[in-house]
């Protein structure tokens, strides 16, 4: 059922959309807004180049954008030496946001793979607060890669980047709690991580606590509380096969 519970949030919005949000330029304001609205429609190819002028210009937001869109080959043909040309022309400004996103590039498809490059860059990052790169080294310690498999410490970073915000962090760590991963099982934890993100809009979330108060599965059953998170779930647009599915 975890498996149907859990989308994986596209990769697109998780690692680009904070650099908007969280240090947006004023500068060349109107051409910015304008880069951002063709990115947030998915004109990528718009995006591209309305933002590379704006690279060129020294612009951090816009260099990281372009940076990531060679990386990715999106609106561009995928560059990885044009990628690592920008993320290096980021470096010495000292952003925080470079450390993740660079370690993000050695794991790129067609960027030549290197897991223990992109775990340093992570572990830069995560020592910086990064919670994305928190919650990318627990995935790595969760699932082996890179790394020896280690629950205790995928449970410790994912811990860390819940707290810091990350939202993929907060739907793993409900589970984590939920199924004792990593940390004993603990029910009432994972109910109030669950409840968090359901009450923030998560269908996955709601889905699932409806679903386990339907059942009473770890929790007292309640066909309220069932109805309330299912109801809610389908007018959050959750579709009614995706949250039926949660009823197994």
């Amino acid at each position: 059922m975890r498996a149907k519970l859990r989308r994986i949030v596209p990769l697109l919005a998780f690692i680009l959309f904070p650099v908007f949000t969280e240090c947006f330029s004023t500068e060349d304001g109107d051409r910015l807004e304008e880069a951002k609205a063709a990115f947030d429609s998915g004109e990528m190819g718009r995006a591209f180049r309305l933002f590379f002028p704006l690279a060129e210009n020294g612009n951090i937001d816009a260099q990281f954008t372009v940076a990531w869109l060679y990386q990715h080959g999106r609106g561009v043909e995928q560059n990885c030496v044009e990628a690592l040309r920008w993320y290096k022309e980021i470096e010495p400004k000292g952003d925080k946001r470079f450390y993740y996103l660079f370690g993000t590039l050695h794991e790129t498809d067609g960027c030549g793979k290197d897991v223990e490059e992109a775990l340093r860059w992570y572990r830069i990052a995560a020592s910086n607060g990064s919670a994305k790169a928190q919650h990318a080294l627990a995935k790595h310690y969760e699932n082996g890669i890179g790394v020896e498999k280690d629950l205790a410490t995928a449970f410790h970073w994912e811990y860390k980047a819940a707290r810091g915000g990350s939202k993929r962090a907060q739907d793993n760590l409900a589970w984590m709690y939920w199924d004792g991963i990593g940390v004993a099982e603990n029910i009432d934890e994972a109910v109030k991580w669950f409840t968090l993100r359901a009450e923030a809009g998560s269908t996955d979330a709601q889905c699932a606590l409806a679903y386990f108060y339907e059942y009473g599965v770890k929790v007292w059953k309640s066909e309220a509380r069932a109805d309330y998170w299912y109801k809610k779930a389908t007018r959050d647009g959750a579709s009614p096969h995706e949250c039926a599915s949660a009823r197994g």
